[in-house]
């Protein structure tokens, strides 16, 4: 009587074959994706820019925002009147702002309902 063949794919026959060769693959390959996801970590890691805390500098008023060829800017805080931040801004592309982060900055207060309230 003759055997009867079944139908199996070629990497089922591999590894019925080779008991080992199952084990080894799986190994190597986590070790290649351990390697692959170092070399992806390191490369972002070195490539990201740091970031900006904050642009403004919070001794001066008026800052000038100039644009770039590239579509990047530049804020320059280092103006005390709006007037000479315009006199610097003609005929650059920039625009003057008021410095949100200005130190002498006067913020507006708004009566708490302690401050309302009249002593009898």
């Amino acid at each position: 009587m003759r055997k009867r063949r079944v139908n199996q794919p070629i990497g089922s026959l591999a590894a019925a074959t080779k008991p080992d060769a199952r084990a080894k693959g799986s190994s190597r390959e986590v070790l290649m994706r351990i390697l692959a996801l170092a070399i992806l970590t390191t490369a972002t890691v070195l490539t990201t820019a740091p970031a900006v805390a904050q642009r403004y500098d919070a001794n001066y008023p008026i800052c000038l925002q100039s644009y770039g060829m590239g579509g990047g800017y530049n804020i320059d805080c280092t103006y005390t009147s709006m007037g000479q931040c315009q006199g610097t801004a003609s005929g650059l592309s920039a625009t003057c702002l008021t410095n949100p982060y200005y130190a002498s900055a006067q913020v507006p207060r708004t009566p708490t309902s302690r401050q309302s309230r009249r002593a009898h």
